[in-house]
């Protein structure tokens, strides 16, 4: 249904006229020829073709498949051409380096897949415990809504902290207590990070 309302969109047909049941043409508009609208649904079913192929590979894991799917989906300046990057990066993010993030941040600046992607690269720099690039990525996290972010987030803090020999503010405690008592299931940030405070 939504191919077809996207295919009469593109095809720029008319739109339909109430009268005598059928679909009258407004004066001087030439109605949309049946190949005109045939070639539209073509484009859409290979737009909705290519976002379905990649989630499929990303499915089965299919680094390859994603990677060319990632290739096209940008050099046709697909809509969802910046999910199927994420869906390719995050599907290796075990194994990126920060160069492959900074390469996404600046093809996708300022856009709400970028933060999205930052989300799962600061859970994955907790993982790593790389702190150095974690304090380097979490203040650029706009929507700062992963509770096991805040938690590595905290732990870095403390962390920095006593390399630097510096007394941890009075309200730190409570905060990290907040953080942790706020989590829905145990994650490893928030683990960590009791740990580090016992």
């Amino acid at each position: 249904m939504l191919a077809w309302a996207l295919a009469l969109g593109l095809a720029g047909a008319a739109p339909a006229q109430v009268g005598n049941g059928r679909a009258d043409k407004p004066e001087g508009a030439s109605a949309a020829e049946p190949t005109e609208v045939l070639g539209s649904v073509g484009a859409v079913t290979q737009t909705t073709d290519l976002a379905l192929d990649a989630r499929d590979a990303l499915r089965r894991r299919d680094g390859v498949r994603l990677l060319a799917l990632r290739d096209i989906s940008a050099s046709q300046r697909h809509p969802l051409a910046a999910w199927i990057d994420y869906w390719e990066l995050g599907n290796r993010l075990a194994t990126a380096q920060q160069s492959d993030l900074d390469a996404f941040y600046a093809r996708w600046p300022a856009t709400y897949v970028e933060d999205r992607l930052r989300n799962d690269w600061l859970q994955e720099l907790g993982k790593r415990r790389d702190w150095a690039n974690f304090a380097r990525e979490f203040p650029r996290f706009q929507m700062n809504d992963d509770r096991e972010v805040s938690c590595y987030a905290l732990l870095a803090e403390h962390l920095a902290a006593q390399d630097s020999g510096k007394a941890m503010p009075a309200r730190f405690k409570a905060r990290a207590f907040d953080a942790w008592a706020a989590q829905r299931d145990l994650d490893d940030g928030c683990h960590q990070l009791a740990s580090a405070l016992i």
